[in-house]
């Protein structure tokens, strides 16, 4: 298990170094997806070759370990997508599209806060059903499962571990676009008007044929 957390502890380091400011993001965070991709494999590789010593320690490494590293893997996905998807704009444009994307978690969140039991058993720090619900096995068809769970290895997975890797993923990113549109207000509504006027240099009609379709 130290082995385990050591691999944790390296990701939050690497993490620490790199930064996510608007003019690096891309580029930062599709680099921090492909190095937890690579994180998850060989944590994957590991736990296969060498299990678990006891049942405390397979549920530790199900309901917290695992789902930080695969959550924080599609959270850098979710951000590299968004921003390589981002129109090209002023403060405006840019308030619009990450403001839009807020209010679809905003959404979700409340959606699953009212009609699913399990994100509010986890949110609850509750403990009684975790072996049911973070140990390998215990897979029942019959409560109706997402299709997802019949693409996974069963050896390396629990249905509910990706539940808890999405819940993490979708508070990081609510959270990266509330500080987002922050950032970028701040940045914008910032600039003089001699600032401005920098953006552009030439004539009046060059912008206007240069915007023209």
């Amino acid at each position: 298990m130290r082995h385990i957390k050591n691999i944790l502890l390296s990701i939050r380091d690497e993490e620490s170094k790199v930064d996510l400011s608007p003019q690096h993001v891309i580029e930062n965070s599709r680099y921090l997806a492909c190095y937890l991709l690579k994180k998850h494999q060989v944590l994957k590789e590991y736990v296969l070759e060498n299990g678990f010593s006891d049942i405390n320690q397979e549920i530790e490494f199900f309901k917290k370990i695992k789902p930080e590293i695969q959550g924080k893997l599609i959270f850098y996905n979710k951000v590299f997508r968004i921003e390589t998807a981002c129109p090209i704009g002023m403060w405006q444009v840019h308030k619009e599209y990450f403001s839009k994307e807020l209010q679809k978690i905003e959404q979700l969140y409340q959606y699953y806060k009212i009609n699913c039991l399990f994100c509010q058993y986890y949110h609850s720090g509750r403990t009684d059903k975790d072996k049911e619900l973070f140990t390998r096995g215990q897979i029942n068809i019959e409560n109706g499962l997402h299709s997802h769970i019949f693409d996974s290895d069963y050896r390396f997975s629990t249905y509910y571990d990706y539940k808890v890797s999405r819940i993490i993923a979708d508070e990081l990113f609510y959270e990266y676009l509330r500080g987002r549109i922050n950032n970028e207000s701040n940045k914008f509504k910032n600039l003089t008007d001699n600032e401005q006027m920098i953006t552009w240099t030439e004539s009046k009609n060059a912008l206007i044929e240069g915007n023209a379709p």
